[in-house]
């Protein structure tokens, strides 16, 4: 009977042992970073994950222990068109250039708890907090219209105040282990978020002419938007982890 005992446990130490050693799943202190794989099957593309205010971001994860993971992820928008245009009117020839700024950011900070003890699936629920900044918008247009009597400049700025959002979201996702430090999954989001936006609006215009003064105009309003309310988000596609 002791014997009996004795090689049970001796197998039972031995499984789990195996078992341990054998999951493919991140372990306490490993790092992963997740892409979002899109397009079609037959135009599989790799991109980055998007944050609340659709900018493009790349999600990190660190496991503090083996089934429990924090998790940051930070994306950025950034503006920055030119255009240029030309055209004959008359003897006239009119240029326009123009020029669009702007800079978003956001950070979100979250947690995950794994579930389940198979050697491939992971799956996991969670929470997030996402701050962002949405960025103060300026746009410049400079215009030149230019005869045999000279050049005349027209100059035209428009800027508006950006805004902030905050969100809070449950997750609940899954991971598909591949091999050793690959793997595939989804992921879905329900939480509340509020989105604030403008304040000042500013519109400037200096109009030069070929002879005689330059003439300025300035009008200043007030245009701000507020928004809020839960939304469900999925990465829509097939998410790509990579762990080391």
């Amino acid at each position: 009977m002791k014997k009996f005992a004795l090689v049970f446990t001796f197998v039972a130490v031995s499984i789990l042992t195996f078992g341990q050693q054998d999951t493919l799943k991140p372990h306490a202190k490993n790092v992963g970073v997740t892409f979002n794989l899109t397009g079609l099957i037959n135009n599989i593309s790799l991109g980055s994950l998007t944050d609340k205010n659709n900018n493009n971001a790349i999600l990190g994860r660190y496991y503090i222990k083996d089934d429990l993971a924090l998790r940051t992820g930070f994306g950025i928008y950034s503006i920055n068109n030119k255009w240029s245009t030309s055209d004959s009117i008359g003897t006239a020839l009119v240029t326009m250039d123009s020029v669009q700024k702007r800079f978003d950011f956001t950070l979100t900070l979250g947690i995950e708890k794994h579930l389940g003890k198979t050697r491939r699936l992971d799956p996991y629920v969670g929470a997030d907090f996402v701050v962002g900044a949405i960025g103060k918008t300026k746009i410049n247009v400079d215009e030149k219209t230019s005869d045999n009597t000279g050049t005349a400049t027209r100059q035209h700025i428009i800027q508006q105040d950006g805004g902030a959002v905050f969100g809070l979201s449950g997750i609940v996702g899954f991971n598909y282990f591949i091999s050793r430090n690959f793997a595939i999954g989804a992921e879905y989001q329900i939480g509340y978020q509020v989105q604030r936006f403008g304040g000042d609006y500013s519109e400037t215009t200096v109009n030069t002419p070929i002879s005689g003064q330059s003439t300025s105009t300035f009008t200043k309003s007030i245009d701000k938007s507020k928004f809020g309310g839960f939304s469900v988000n999925s990465t829509a596609g097939i998410l790509l982890s990579i762990f080391f």
